[in-house]
């Protein structure tokens, strides 16, 4: 009777042989088909931020609308703009750049676009400020046009109280361009600049009308 210990040696070596080779595709192949956003999520400008939420510093497209609208981390106001007529003794002013680049291969009209800054946890709305260097945003009616590839930028103040600096500040900007019914909503979000004093569980002061 012929020995079948060489056959079965044979058989198992060929087995885990076979066992380790596939092992190896299924891990090549996983890695194949891994989502590219897993490994480059890191390096996305809006990392942290919820999805749709912009940074502040970052451009983003008005959309449909051919325009790209950026709105800069928020510093403090020249001290030459700090006293304004309804902010309260004490409140800071600070002021933020928004930049429209028109992305059209045509002459066009700047969107018209209301902007809302809150900060803080509750959403407070910052107060509106506007002298001396900061314009604020054109009115309607003074049909502002940009060639290709030009951009226009506005000054925007607001007036915080002092719980306000270093917490977190949300932009919203409201969008609707010529011809159009229906704004585009841009969300921006950052941090307002000084040192965070306070938590912010009391209500701001209200402002003087």
């Amino acid at each position: 009777m012929r020995s079948t210990g060489g056959l079965t040696t044979t058989i198992a070596v060929g087995a885990l042989a076979w066992l380790l080779v596939g092992c190896s595709q299924d891990k090549s192949i996983s890695a194949e088909h891994a989502p590219a956003s897993a490994a480059s999520s890191a390096d996305t400008p809006h990392a942290g931020l919820p999805s749709g939420v912009i940074a502040l510093g970052q451009a983003s497209p008005v959309a449909a609308q051919g325009w790209g609208l950026s709105v800069t981390p928020f510093e403090e106001a020249p001290a030459g703009d700090a006293t304004y007529a309804g902010v309260p003794a004490g409140w800071s002013v600070l002021k933020t750049t928004a930049r429209f680049t028109n992305k059209a291969a045509h002459v066009a009209r700047l969107p018209q676009t209301t902007l809302t800054v809150r900060y803080g946890a509750f959403g407070r709305e910052a107060v509106p400020v506007k002298g001396g260097s900061l314009t604020g945003l054109p009115a309607r009616d003074d049909a502002v046009r940009q060639t290709p590839g030009g951009t226009f930028t506005a000054e925007i103040g607001v007036g915080v109280p002092p719980q306000a600096l270093g917490q977190r500040v949300t932009v919203t900007a409201e969008a609707t361009q010529e011809g159009l019914a229906q704004a585009d909503n841009l969300f921006f979000e950052g941090s307002l600049p000084g040192k965070l004093a306070a938590p912010d569980n009391q209500a701001a002061p209200k402002p003087r009308r």
